[in-house]
């Protein structure tokens, strides 16, 4: 998934970026629509391929979103653009000075709806469960109407009169994204019990590095365990809305981790990004990679592989290596291709029709997928480099 309802598979709930755009500010984003019409005209899903790739490999899939992900930023915005978004701008999270935002506010009961029915709807390609990235889109509500009235139901008073870090207004936060949580887990059920699944869907959450950042945005973490509401954390060490950035800067607090999952049966990871793990070259060179075949009839319509081996990986995209030389995977200046020297933007990129990841127990050896290395025109498969994290 690419954002709260901005999806990488036909949708009849959300909105697939880039279909209602003329004019592109970057060739990358024309590429990547460009490619999902292709995909979508050849009745191929994304995130059904990347799921059948991971069952081949043994991996488990999960369909992440980042809820807080409705529009782009500026040059962004017309590619990146939900049209729940557009279409509800009364619903839209406002800071205390009445300025709006563009994210949408989770303390509207239709906002949370639209997220659930993107989810039931992303479920039917049945992956093993369901996660949040809350690190990556905040905030999930401020002083907008909706939440000014239910802060006044529960505490008799008005939001905006109160002091911004009152513990009230992070109480209250955290009661809406509870609230949101047990109607996930309630789909969850539903759907599991639909599918006569044995297993259990599971809810993962990527949060933040200190109990004080939690706090802060709702991210109700211990109530969550407490409640069986999450099976898995991913710790983030960097998150652009707090206070930490870079590496070392500010270190995740594993002991309030470790304290709040003790006796719990909920797994501890490091939450890794591949183009921001803080040893990139180390990161790249020991990833796995899970690999996908590709019909011929298939990768000429396809611009992402038709361009072969000219787009860099930088993170974990559908791609295709175009050197097995770390400095070259990372949008260096200049990269082997074929055996020649071509330049390369520093940053060439662009957002994948599929990806995945994997865990593994603490101590486990890595999976013996096929590692990716350099790349050929004649190649008919896509690789997917992996980040795997071991358990904490």
């Amino acid at each position: 998934m690419l954002g709260a309802d901005l999806t990488c598979y036909p949708t009849q709930v959300g909105t697939v970026p880039g279909f209602d755009t003329e004019d592109f500010s970057r060739w990358e984003y024309k590429e990547f629509v460009d490619s999902l019409r292709a995909l979508f005209a050849a009745s191929v899903n994304p995130l059904q391929v990347a799921r059948d790739a991971a069952r081949e490999h043994g991996a488990e899939f999960h369909i992440m979103i980042r809820p807080g992900a409705w529009q782009g930023t500026a040059a962004l915005e017309e590619v990146f653009n939900s049209r729940f978004f557009q279409k509800h701008p009364e619903w839209r999270c406002v800071d205390r000075d009445g300025t709006p935002t563009f994210y949408m506010s989770y303390a509207v009961p239709e906002v949370q709806q639209q997220v659930l029915d993107i989810l039931r709807e992303a479920l039917t390609v049945e992956p093993d469960g369901v996660g949040f990235m809350f690190h990556r889109g905040l905030p999930l509500m401020l002083w907008e109407d909706a939440f000014s009235e239910q802060f006044q139901q529960e505490y008799g008073e008005n939001a905006q009169a109160v002091a911004e870090d009152d513990p009230r207004i992070y109480a209250l936060r955290a009661k809406i994204m509870t609230g949101f949580l047990r109607q996930v887990r309630n789909l969850l059920d539903e759907v599991q019990q639909g599918l006569g699944r044995e297993k259990p869907l599971t809810i993962s959450v990527a949060t933040f590095s200190k109990q004080s950042d939690n706090r802060k945005y709702g991210i109700a973490i211990e109530q969550w365990i407490d409640e069986q509401l999450v099976n898995d954390i991913a710790v983030a060490w960097f998150a652009h809305h707090t206070s930490f950035s870079e590496p070392g800067s500010s270190r995740p607090d594993m002991t309030y981790y470790r304290r709040i999952t003790a006796g719990k049966d909920v797994g501890l990871y490091p939450f890794v990004i591949c183009w921001k793990p803080g040893h990139r070259r180390a990161c790249v060179k020991r990833s796995p990679a899970i690999t996908i075949k590709v019909p011929q009839e298939l990768r000429s319509g396809i611009p992402w592989l038709r361009r072969d081996c000219q787009i860099p990986p930088r993170g974990p995209t559908v791609s295709r290596r175009a050197s097995s030389k770390p400095s070259d995977c990372w949008g260096t200046k200049t990269m082997s291709v074929g055996g020649r020297r071509k330049a390369s933007p520093n940053r060439s990129w662009f957002p994948s029709p599929a990806m995945a990841i994997i865990t593994t127990a603490a101590g486990s050896p890595t999976p013996a997928f096929e590692r990716a290395g350099p790349c050929s025109a004649a190649a008919q498969t896509v690789s997917v480099p992996l980040i795997v994290a071991p358990k904490i």
